[in-house]
């Protein structure tokens, strides 16, 4: 049973106040289907040039945990919106919200464009 405002988490089932549980030890990516999670990997990859995808490497290396955090409310507007734009939908989350999934899918994108020019 939850609290009025809360709900329970769609991945672990913990009560939580958002529409996704912040709690490390859930695992929201791991609940996306793989396929799912690669789509929107790659839409980031066909969408940037080398300058962006270094300018996030920096930011991710300057600050590894929290480095999306400045950039959440334009930025990440922005990204998620590039996302719906290429048919990769909120509902493709686990939780059914962008905001849960797209930093995951940005990192990966970027571990992607690392290896792949190396």
């Amino acid at each position: 049973m939850t609290k009025e405002g809360s709900v329970n988490c769609p991945v672990c089932e913990r009560t939580t106040d958002m529409s996704w549980c912040a709690r490390e030890d859930c695992d929201i990516i791991g609940a996306m289907g793989e396929g799912d999670f690669e789509a929107g990997v790659q839409i980031f990859f066909d969408q940037w040039d080398d300058e962006v995808f270094q300018s996030i490497e920096v930011a991710m290396v300057t600050d590894p945990k929290n480095w999306w955090v400045g950039a959440h409310l334009w930025w990440g507007m922005r990204m998620r919106n590039m996302l719906r734009t290429n048919g990769f939908l909120d509902d493709r989350s686990p939780s059914g919200n962008l905001d849960d999934i797209y930093v995951e899918l940005i990192e990966a994108a970027v571990k992607k464009w690392a290896d792949d020019s190396t």
